[in-house]
This record gives structure tokens, C-alpha cells and sequence, in this order.
């Protein structure tokens, strides 16, 4: 044995390096792992290293408590699914025990020659011939039936529980006999109702033939003739009468020429603004008022777009006998706004702002930005701070119409939309015409210029028989909203 053991150990020596590392000077601490120091040592290597940062991080704080969570997640269902087998297996043992014979083995023979003949008669059905099992039913004596289980039915044949296969086909029969008897009948009714369709239709077609009839026959007093469409040279338009503008009066042959005032035509701050109708560009048009239309519908809004045929908006004012957007800039609503700037905080003082027209200021407004440019150079104009003039253009997001009972407070700055209303110009087409939006501030107590060139201050008591009538009725519409 000892040679076995000096054999086996006289292989193993020290390196001189570890030698002087465990040979040093004895600490009172321990400053490595096996005591030794140098890095060079097998124990304190960078496996050691690994292994442990593996041991203590990957193991304790990561595997564990991942193989924990598992073990909770699944320890419930496992404890189901045991129970359940377990009250299976109990199950299947009373099954077992229910189902031999209920006297002793060597009496066996009797229970069985009792079964025999029960089943021949109905004498002891209820101990020996019946199943009492969930799964069975009892509605046929000849046959046991699964309740639960995988039956395929063909889609094509309706299957009820309580009725036999062959009251299908019977009832298939029957229907089958009726559809071929019946048939003469069906063809006859179905003949009636085609020829009272064509009838029908051919009342339509007469009913629009007259129609068209008498309107090419009128005399050439009542005919449409040309006119001079304003500010253009050569252009033509329809001269519509009266009781042919409204768009629910049909008019067969209206067939209105088809203009819009090309782009360089209108100043150089218009021109970002205008409708191009190109052929590249009518489609992309037609196609966002046909969005528009369909926006406002689902929204429920008040506006209820009407397009024509070919997808662009109708005048409301109906017919003008001119097609396109004319000398307007957009298809559409072409916006004028007008300016009621009131200033004084009594009723004495209060006075508003009109121009050398007698007019409220007005100017287009083709922009779609919260912030009126217009107004602002206005108020700039009157002697108002830069701050407050954009203050006051500033429009609320909730740009709906003011009604006449409502009281605006005196620390509201934003300008009151008063009304908004179609208006007739001798611009408008079927397609673009003029609508009017009145907008209103106070500027209470202010400081403002008593002379501005182009404008002048006009006392609210003088507006009658000065502006027209209904500028001045919505001055004194504004007043109320203000409270002056």
C-alpha cells in the first residue's frame, strides 16, 4: 500500500513560485482563497473566478428563482389535474364493484342465468337490464347510444335529435314534389311581375320624354341666351332665369360653359391660394370635396355639401349659368370677412370703426391659420400695441356662430363670430360662390388714434341710415353680446 501511495504522489511538486508565495511571512488574515496571493496560482486563476461569479449570479440569482416561478405556476394545475385522475380512478373502482354480480363466487352461475332471462323479459329490469350510467341513454331499448362523444354529421343534412334520418328525405321528397307541380304557377306569377315592371318603366320613359319635349319646344322669349361674364374678355355665360336657378328644378339641356381665371391673373399674395384646375389636379380635387362631403355627413355638421356629377360643390344660391371657379380663387365658399371693432365701455362713448365707404372694414380671406393677418394690420393701423393686436386676431378653436343671448365677458380677447351667410356676387359660378363672415371686438377702454387714414370712428347712435341696414343691425347685435 505504501508503494502504491509513494508511487502516486512522488509525480506531484511545487512550483517554486507558489513555494514563495506560501512561504511568506504568516498573516493575521487570510488574503486569498487557499491561501495563496499570487494570480498565477491554480486557485486563484480566472476560472476560480468564473466559476464563482457563475455559482452565486447565474445560479442563485438567476436560474433559481426563474426555476421557482415555474414551479409556482405550474404547481396548481398539477394539483388539478391530480384530483381530477383521483376522482377518476375512484370513479372507475365503484363502476367496478356496481357492475359484478352481487353474490359471492360460488353463486356467480345464479347471476348470470338471472341475467339471461331478464333480458328475454322485463321481470327485475330495474336491478339487471338497465344502465345507470350518465353517458347512456335509455329512449332506445335496442341500441346504447354515446351522449358524449365525436359524431360527424354531413353539413348538408339537418340533424334533429328527436327525429329519424328518414323524415329528412321524406320531407325532401314532399318539397321535391311541390317545387315540380307547383312550378306552372311560380313561372305564371313570375311573368305577371315582369310585365308590370316594364310597364311601369315605360311610363318613366314617356313621363321624361314629354319633359324634354316641352322644353325644347319653348318659344324663344323663354330660351336661355348668352351674356358677358364680368371682368373677362370673351367670356360667355348662360343668362338663367329666375325660376330655373334652384337646383330641384330640372333643366335638361343646361350645359353652362366651363372657366377659371388662370393663377397668373391673380396678385402675387393670392396666387398660393388658388384652386389650379389642371387636368392633373381635377381629379385630386373632385376627390377632397367628395371627402369633405362624406366628413360632414358623419359628423353630423350643418353644412350638407351638395356636388354635382362630375364631384365638384353647387352654388346654394342655384344656377348662374357659368361652371368652374370663375374669377374666384377656390372652389366653393369664398370667404369675405367683415370687421365690427367697437371701442368705449359705455353706451355714450361707444363707437365703432367704418371706412371711407361707409362700411365695416372687410377684406378676403382665403388663409385657414387661427390668426387673422388682416385684423391685425387693422388694430396695428388704429394706434394698438403690437401684443395686443395679435392678441386680439387670435380666433378661438370653437369658431361656431355667437348667438344674440350670449353675454361675452369683458377679459375675452378673441373675436366673436357673429354670422356667416351666402351672399350674390357677379363673380359667383355653380361651382364658387361668396359667403359673408362677421367677426366682432371691443376694445373697451383702449388707447386708440382718433384720426387714421382710410377709417374713421362713427358713433353707434349714428349708424342708422349711415351703414347699410344689415351692417348696422349687427352692430347693435354685437353691443348686446358685449354687454355696452
Amino acid at each position: 500500500m505504501k508503494l502504491v501511495s509513494n508511487s502516486l504522489f512522488s509525480d506531484l511538486s511545487e512550483s517554486e513560485t507558489c513555494r514563495k508565495s506560501f512561504l511568506g511571512a504568516p498573516k493575521r488574515y487570510c488574503s486569498s482563497v487557499s491561501q495563496y496571493a499570487n494570480q498565477s496560482c491554480p486557485s486563484q486563476s480566472l476560472p476560480a473566478y468564473l466559476i464563482i461569479i457563475e455559482y452565486f449570479v447565474i445560479l442563485k440569482l438567476l436560474l433559481w428563482p426563474i426555476l421557482f416561478a415555474f414551479f409556482s405556476k405550474t404547481a396548481k394545475n398539477v394539483d388539478d389535474e391530480a384530483d381530477k385522475i383521483w376522482r377518476f380512478q375512484l370513479y372507475s373502482l365503484a363502476e367496478d364493484f356496481r357492475l359484478r354480480p352481487p353474490l359471492p363466487p360460488p353463486l356467480t352461475i345464479l347471476c348470470l342465468i338471472c341475467s339471461a332471462c331478464c333480458r328475454f323479459s322485463d321481470s327485475f329490469s330495474g336491478f339487471f337490464s338497465d344502465f345507470d350510467h350518465p353517458d347512456f341513454e335509455h329512449r332506445d331499448k335496442n341500441r346504447a347510444t354515446w351522449r358524449f362523444g365525436s359524431i360527424y354529421n354531413n353539413p348538408s343534412v339537418p340533424f334533429n335529435k328527436n327525429d329519424f334520418v328518414t323524415s329528412f328525405w321524406r320531407k325532401l321528397s314532399m318539397e321535391q314534389w311541390k317545387n315540380t307541380h307547383q312550378k306552372s304557377n311560380v313561372s305564371t306569377n313570375k311573368n305577371e311581375l315582369q310585365e308590370l315592371h316594364n310597364i311601369h318603366n315605360h311610363i318613366r320613359m314617356m313621363t321624361l320624354r314629354d319633359s324634354y319635349e316641352k322644353s325644347g319646344s319653348r318659344k324663344a322669349s323663354e330660351a336661355h341666351f348668352l351674356e358677358q361674364y364680368p371682368e373677362s374678355s370673351g367670356i360667355m355665360k348662360i343668362n338663367v332665369k329666375l325660376m330655373s336657378k334652384p337646383w330641384s328644378v330640372l333643366v335638361p339641356r343646361y350645359n353652362p360653359p366651363f372657366y377659371c381665371k388662370p393663377a397668373e391673373d391673380f396678385p402675387s399674395d393670392v396666387q398660393k391660394y388658388i384652386d389650379v384646375a389642371t387636368e392633373q389636379n381635377v381629379g385630386e380635387l373632385k376627390r377632397i370635396w367628395r371627402s369633405r362631403q362624406a366628413n360632414d355627413v358623419i359628423s353630423n355638421s350643418g353644412k350638407c355639401w351638395k356636388l354635382s356629377a362630375a364631384g365638384f360643390p353647387l352654388n346654394p344660391n342655384g344656377r348662374t349659368g357659368m361652371a368652374g371657379r370663375g374669377n374666384h380663387p377656390r372652389f366653393g365658399a369664398n370667404r369675405r370677412c367683415f370687421y365690427i371693432v367697437l371701442s368705449g365701455g359705455v353706451q355714450s362713448t361707444c363707437q365703432v370703426l367704418v371706412d371711407s365707404h361707409k362700411s365695416v372694414p372687410n377684406e378676403w380671406h382665403l388663409e385657414n391659420s387661427s390668426k387673422d393677418e388682416h385684423l391685425t394690420s387693422i388694430l396695428k393701423m388704429i394706434g394698438i400695441s403690437d401684443s395686443d393686436a395679435h392678441m386680439f386676431s387670435m380666433r378661438r378653436l370653437d369658431t361656431s356662430i355667437v348667438t344674440a343671448d350670449k353675454r361675452i365677458p369683458s377679459n375675452d380677447t378673441s373675436p366673436a363670430r357673429l354670422a356667416s351667410q351666402v351672399a350674390e356676387n357677379e363673380n359667383d359660378t355653380d361651382n364658387a360662390w361668396t359667403e359673408h363672415d362677421v367677426w366682432a371686438i371691443s376694445l373697451r377702454e383702449r388707447r386708440i388714434l382718433p384720426t387714421i387714414i382710410g377709417y374713421s370712428w362713427l358713433p353707434t347712435s349714428a349708424i342708422r341710415g349711415t351703414l347699410p341696414t344689415w351692417q348696422a343691425d349687427l352692430v347693435f347685435r354685437a353691443k348686446t353680446n358685449y354687454g355696452l
